[in-house]
């Protein structure tokens, strides 16, 4: 798919009421980004909410994948950034401990630079439920989104956990979750569709 089409099916999607905007900083080689902030020049920046992802699992790491992700969408606001593929028994405690990428994640969003965080995986809910037992003083309201993007699960995910995590962290879908759309009810009242 050429720039062209890339920029006129992320603009047909916002034009049609579908605002949530997905992406990842390692989705082709970061040309996803790229092509995701040419796509919302022209004030359709401010008629998303655009969620990218990293994949880091240190401090370091995580804060150099941000600062790109934020270069590249050309943006000093990222609505949702979210830990991507927290798929291995470890991501979790690799993530939340001293010097995880955690630590990236909350000094982006108090510099402004992220509003929400969350993460995303495609493997296992108990992966997800090692990190019930957060913080609640750091981390006051995470996002995870256990749906598979390619439409099917390793193991099958609660249908509605709700909050029963102790920090405030909800699931939600993202992608198909046994065939139909993907929408969410959790995302401060934004409309949610997937292009």
């Amino acid at each position: 798919m050429g720039l062209e089409e890339s920029i006129r099916i992320v603009r047909t999607a916002i034009d049609q009421s579908i605002n949530f905007i997905d992406n990842c900083w390692d989705y082709n080689g970061g040309e996803s980004e790229l092509r995701m902030d040419k796509a919302l020049h022209d004030d359709y920046r401010e008629k998303a909410f655009l969620m990218t992802k990293i994949d880091g699992r240190n401090r370091l790491t995580g804060s150099i994948q941000i600062n790109d992700s934020l270069r590249r969408l050309q943006t000093d606001r990222i609505d949702l950034l979210q830990g991507h593929e927290v798929i291995r028994d470890d991501d979790p405690d690799r993530i939340f401990a001293p010097g995880g990428a955690l630590e990236a994640l909350l000094e982006a969003r108090k510099a402004w630079k992220v509003r929400y965080i969350g993460f995303t995986g495609h493997k296992s809910p108990d992966i997800h439920l090692q990190s019930k037992n957060c913080d609640r003083r750091r981390v006051p309201a995470l996002r995870h989104e256990p749906a598979d993007q390619r439409g099917h699960h390793w193991m099958r995910f609660p249908q509605d956990p709700g909050p029963s995590f102790e920090c405030g962290a909800q699931f939600s879908g993202n992608g198909k979750t046994g065939g139909g759309p993907a929408v969410s009810k959790n995302c401060k009242g934004y409309p949610i569709g997937r292009v």
